[in-house]
């Protein structure tokens, strides 16, 4: 797989943009070895970096679960260094779990809110000039989030979040159905930022709009992952209230780990809290 577009953003990310790969992660992985070898110098490692797919041929989500990759959407890595935990935040003996927690709430919530941003977005906003007008791109819908990181629009997957570790990195993949909604393992529904658009434009059109859409929302997920050191270990607590308020499942009756109870509220890392009937706290991890 080559890379078709290679650029270094205002902010300091490094971008590799490929037509096709097989995944972001997997394309992610294979430049931390580089990375982790020296091929690509010392300095790398300060670096910031991310992988965009035009599509890809072996999306995957958690546990595995296949991600259907047509052209037109979202499909993007994040390498992260610097995050090893401090004692004094998660202690030094923290599993990675406790991270792992951590950074897929947050990262649903950047999420959510490119997606709202988006949902805002006026034809002078995308096409850059007064002149077109604050007409809105689209009908507003209702955002949501399923535990931890699945993202709903008016109860239909829109989003999705991986975090892996490789070595002293950690990758945090997500994919955005921006232009097309593809069917899901299990008949899933799902939706996509095109099923919303104002009526009275041609296809054609509303196409090449959702496209100018995806490339803020990538702006915007890249300008809060440059905040992502002190969104998780210095604000976490306030995003894990928002992230309970945006939550479909708190307070519902829902089954995790082979338990069934009710989603009480995020744990201090981002855990589940649920609570069975015989009135016990279990923390659900995955």
């Amino acid at each position: 797989m080559s890379v078709v577009k290679y650029y270094t953003t205002a902010s300091g990310w490094e971008v590799f943009h490929y037509e096709c790969c097989e995944s972001t992660n997997k394309e992610a992985k294979k430049l931390i070895s580089k990375i982790d070898s020296g091929e690509l110098g010392e300095e790398s490692k300060e670096i910031k970096k991310v992988i965009i797919g035009e599509q890809q041929s072996a999306g995957y989500g958690t546990n595995v679960h296949k991600w259907a990759s047509p052209p037109g959407n979202v499909y993007m890595s994040v390498i992260l260094s610097n995050l090893k935990p401090t004692e004094a935040i998660l202690g030094n003996d923290a599993p990675l779990n406790k991270l792992f927690g951590r950074l897929a709430i947050t990262t649903s919530m950047l999420i959510l809110e490119s997606i709202r941003n988006a949902l805002n977005a006026r034809l002078c906003d995308v096409l850059e000039g007064e002149q077109f007008g604050e007409e809105r791109l689209f009908k507003q819908a209702d955002v949501k989030i399923k535990w931890p990181n699945d993202l709903f629009l008016d109860g239909r997957k829109i989003a999705g979040v991986l975090v892996e570790a490789e070595g002293d990195f950690v990758i945090i993949g997500l994919g955005i159905n921006v232009l097309t909604a593809p069917v899901l393992e299990g008949e899933r529904k799902t939706s996509c930022l095109f099923d919303y658009a104002q009526s009275q434009r041609s296809d054609e059109l509303t196409s090449f709009l959702c496209m100018s859409v995806r490339e803020l929302i990538v702006y915007d997920l890249l300008e809060g992952f440059d905040k992502i050191h002190t969104l998780i270990f210095e604000h976490f607590q306030k995003i894990k209230q928002t992230w309970e308020s945006v939550s479909f499942e708190i307070n519902k009756e829902v089954e995790r780990a082979s338990l069934t109870g009710i989603f009480r509220w995020l744990g201090e890392d981002g855990e589940m809290v649920l609570e069975t009937a015989d009135k016990q706290l279990h923390a659900i991890w995955k």
